[in-house]
């Protein structure tokens, strides 16, 4: 004779797994564009400030290096976001500051939806 405790235990098995196989299913997967507005929210709120270059700014991309703590960086941004309000980033190169992560210095933005780390002259006017 089978228990009905065994009985219990199993079907409350069967159920909980089926749930996580019905909810890693039916997950909505985010966009790469998700990801990477994710990204630089992290960033921007947890980062650390240093200073760097903007080496180049063309074709939607900023390329900028920084050092930290002996190591030099450099890296790139994707911005065509943000170059429908601001067609004055095409071409720039100069100073910048550079947010960063001090657990992944790597990991860093020169543009974020809310702070540009992008240094302007006092004349112009954004």
């Amino acid at each position: 004779m089978r228990s009905p405790v065994g009985f219990a235990w199993g079907a409350a098995l069967a159920i909980s797994v089926g749930s996580v196989c019905a909810a890693l299913l039916l997950r909505k997967r985010r966009s790469p564009r998700e990801i990477e507005r994710r990204r630089r929210e992290r960033v921007h709120a947890e980062g650390r400030l240093i200073e760097g270059f903007v080496t180049q700014c063309e074709d939607g991309f900023i390329e900028y290096s920084y050092q930290w703590r002996g190591v030099r960086y450099e890296a790139s941004q994707d911005i065509s976001e943000f170059l429908a309000n601001r067609s004055d980033l095409c071409g720039f190169a100069g100073p910048a500051t550079i947010k960063f992560l001090g657990s992944r210095p790597a990991d860093s933005i020169v543009l974020a939806d809310n702070w540009s780390g992008i240094h302007r002259s006092p004349a112009q006017e954004w």
